[in-house]
């Protein structure tokens, strides 16, 4: 191991030329998206999903659709909403949160 090291640093060395190309992932590839839930304990909640939890309107919107967003799509609500709708969901008394999901999607 200690002749190895010691030639690695010679001078005498030669260089190692460089092929740059670009990197083609294999398998597939993870992206992280978020949906639109009910709060775990939530889930018996004696009102309809979506009503008097201080954001009706929006959250059961959000709920009919059943999609993933991503963040930006998140960040856009938020610039529309006035408000960081990641972190407050609906609003004050919202039953609703974020829900990361990890999406695999094939490399083609």
């Amino acid at each position: 191991m200690k002749n190895f090291i010691t030639n690695l640093f010679k001078k005498e060395a030669k260089p190692v030329q460089v092929v740059q190309q670009p990197v083609q992932p294999v398998g597939s590839i993870i992206s992280i998206m978020y949906s639109y839930r009910i709060k775990l304990g939530f889930e018996n909640h004696p009102l309809p999903v979506g009503e008097n939890c201080g954001c009706e309107a929006f959250c059961k919107k959000l709920l009919e659709l059943n999609r993933l967003y991503t963040r930006v799509d998140i960040q856009n609500m938020s610039g529309m909403f006035g408000y960081d709708v990641y972190k407050h969901c609906g609003g004050d008394g919202c039953i609703h949160e974020w829900t990361t999901e990890r999406v695999r999607q094939k490399n083609n």
